[in-house]
């Protein structure tokens, strides 16, 4: 960091409270339950301002910004009026018989007659970080035209707090900890799996899979060319810290205990390896140059031994993995089959005449998912749908979910066009983040489908922050007016 970057950071907060956030809600226990989601969700409410205020407005608005700015300014809308009109309130104790199973109906909703939330408490949790996340995307893309060098440090530090998540499951995986952080008070008797600081080692991987096209794309990423014997010795070291990292989150995706977060952790490494090819091998190529007499024998030594190191901590836990697939078999893969059955319900919930444009409101399929379920063979409690898509459109209705898909639809379009047809016009650093934008938002949507990391604050706020980046890839680095405040 120079002299130039202090002074930025302390003239303008909003970047480096963003980065906290990034590493601030992993690390709290994933924030999202109890006391351990609200520094995340202040920090994050706090970099949005920042970032907004820092951003002069522009003198005129693109396409791209209104469909942007319209579909955010519709939702937060559209979750606050949901809110304000509620007309339940789920009730968590069973022994309490209310007019509609554990949802009691509030006698004072203001307008009976139009759309409210199903359960006011349940908006208000949803609301507290989905609106934060909104007002990430867009503050984001408009910082990072702004400041095209912004990507690389946020790359940099979800990569960094991806190694720390995984180094702090791999290290529980070895001590056979009871749980997370060793704290007694941690400890749930009816949750046995866990992995760093993550509830579910799905949940974990969904966070691991992020990191890791993070962080391929950091090692990936040109560095500068100094020959000074300091600064060579330095690029070698930092050239094996990042690789070390990298094969530290590669271990623990695929061996968090996730069978899901396995497949989809190698179909990120194979995604990412396919896009970036060419770059791949010259820079393995160069790489001979950080090491002294710029000896190739050396540089392939030093893989060897990395590349050995990472597949024995593969096979290391070996056992995890092969243990849940074999408990998944004997089972006959009831996981499956319970979430299909979740499924059936969400999609009867969808269908009832009562949904509508607006559905039940955020946060609603706790308190109705027991009583679409009443008539089924279905056991437990359910806080999630374990379908980010069923459970958003149960929520949010066809209009909130029609927008939600322009903004996540639209991010992932536009870096796919930059990537495929207009890499020329960027710089190699920036399509190389790109690329990793690209390979982990589609391997976190299609994980989104027997999973709920959208449910998830820290992973919300870091899919966010990578959508308003994927939205600002047209104009990376253009330095362009854009519409701020």
């Amino acid at each position: 960091m120079g002299v130039s970057d202090l002074r930025r950071y302390v003239s303008c907060p909003g970047e480096p409270l963003l980065l906290l956030a990034l590493v601030l809600g992993p690390c709290l226990l994933g924030s999202y339950y109890g006391v351990w989601r609200w520094p995340l969700i202040v920090v994050s409410v706090l970099a949005s301002v920042s970032l907004l205020l820092q951003v002069s407005p522009g003198r005129k608005a693109s396409l791209r910004d209104c469909i942007l700015g319209g579909s955010i300014l519709v939702l937060v809308i559209q979750g606050v009026w949901m809110y304000f009109n509620a007309w339940g309130s789920y009730q968590s104790n069973p022994e309490v018989p209310h007019e509609l199973g554990l949802v009691k109906i509030l006698p004072d909703q203001p307008f009976p007659a139009l759309p409210g939330a199903a359960d006011r408490a349940g908006a208000m949790d949803k609301l507290s970080y989905i609106v934060p996340c909104l007002a990430l995307i867009w503050a984001v893309r408009a910082v990072v035209i702004r400041h095209p060098d912004l990507p690389r440090k946020i790359a940099k530090a979800v990569f960094w707090t991806g190694v720390a998540v995984s180094a702090l499951g791999l290290v529980q995986r070895w001590t056979g900890a009871g749980s997370i952080l060793w704290v007694e008070s941690l400890k749930e008797s009816n949750r046995g799996l866990f992995f760093g600081t993550y509830r579910s080692p799905g949940i974990a991987t969904c966070y691991l899979n992020i990191a890791l096209a993070s962080g391929l794309s950091v090692l990936l990423s040109p560095r500068g060319r100094n020959r000074a014997p300091l600064r060579q010795n330095l690029r070698l070291l930092s050239g094996i810290l990042h690789t070390v990292g990298v094969g530290t989150l590669l271990v623990a995706a695929t061996s968090a205990g996730s069978k899901a977060g396995m497949v989809f952790g190698f179909l990120t490494l194979v995604l990412w390896a396919a896009l970036n090819r060419h770059s791949i091998w010259r820079a393995f190529g160069r790489s001979a140059e950080l090491f002294p007499g710029n000896r190739r024998m050396e540089r392939n030594i030093t893989t060897l031994v990395l590349v050995v190191s990472a597949a024995v901590a593969v096979l290391s836990f070996a056992g995890t993995v092969s243990g849940r697939w074999e408990q998944a078999h004997s089972r006959g893969y009831a996981t499956l089959a319970g979430r299909g059955a979740t499924n059936a319900v969400q999609l009867e919930m969808i269908r009832d005449g009562e949904w509508g444009v607006w559905g039940f409101g955020p946060g609603a399929f706790r308190a109705l998912f027991p009583v679409f379920a009443r008539n089924r063979d279905i056991r437990g409690v359910y806080v999630y749908g374990h379908n980010d898509y069923l459970e958003t459109a149960v929520e949010w209705g066809w209009g909130g979910t029609l927008l939600l898909g322009v903004i996540v639809g639209g991010g992932v379009f536009l870096v796919f066009r930059e990537v495929v047809f207009r890499k020329d016009a960027h710089r190699k650093s920036h399509v190389i983040y790109m690329r990793g934008w690209l390979v982990a938002m589609p391997v976190m949507l299609a994980h989104a489908t027997v999973d709920f990391p959208f449910q998830i604050e820290s992973i919300a706020v870091t899919f966010s922050v990578m959508l308003g980046m994927a939205w600002a890839s047209a104009d990376l680095g253009t330095g362009r007016e854009v519409l701020g405040t």
